[in-house]
Formats: C-alpha cells, structure tokens, sequence
C-alpha cells in the first residue's frame, strides 16, 4: 500500500535529524506535492480527499513525533502550514488575485 511505504521513511528519519530538518524535509517532498495542481484536485468534496487529508495529517504527526490524539489544529501551526481544503482556498485566492 502506497501510505505504508510513505510513512515508512519518516519513521525512520525523526530521530536522526532536527526538527529544522524535518520542516525542511516535509515543504520540499510533501507540501510541494500537494500545492501541485490543488486548485484542481480539491475542487471535488471532501469525502474524495480525506484519505489524502488523513495521509497528511499522518506525516506531520510522525515528522513532530506526537501521538495519534494530538490536535490537528497544533500539527499545522507549528509547521505554519495550512490543511488542505484551506490550503485550496489560498491558492485560489492568489490565483484570483494575480
């Protein structure tokens, strides 16, 4: 399964490197994957994104090292990043705005 495999690597890197680091590592492999094409792909509803909303929410608590019940909330403001359907909404909105 692709999410088994994905999950894998940072498991395996949390403990050998910064948390710098593992910012770093998760803007370049993840968030750039999902800002490619969001306006198109989360257009649809949210009961087709959830897996990748889940996916998402997975890495960010592995990559922070924080259990299963930590706020989704936390997960995103200590990556100063935005969860996808509001992530859609700003690109959309700087798309609009250029």
């Amino acid at each position: 399964m692709l999410s088994d495999r994905c999950l894998s690597y940072p498991v395996r890197i949390r403990s050998k490197l910064s948390q710098t680091c593992l910012k770093a590592i998760c803007f370049a492999f993840v968030h750039s994957h999902l800002l490619y094409g969001v306006e198109l792909y989360a257009n649809t509803g949210i009961t087709h994104l959830s897996k990748l909303i889940t996916l998402n929410n997975k890495i960010l608590r592995i990559l922070q090292n924080k259990a299963n019940n930590a706020p989704v909330k936390e997960l995103y403001t200590d990556y100063n990043t935005l969860p996808i359907p509001q992530l859609h909404k700003l690109q959309l909105l700087l798309l609009v705005h250029k």
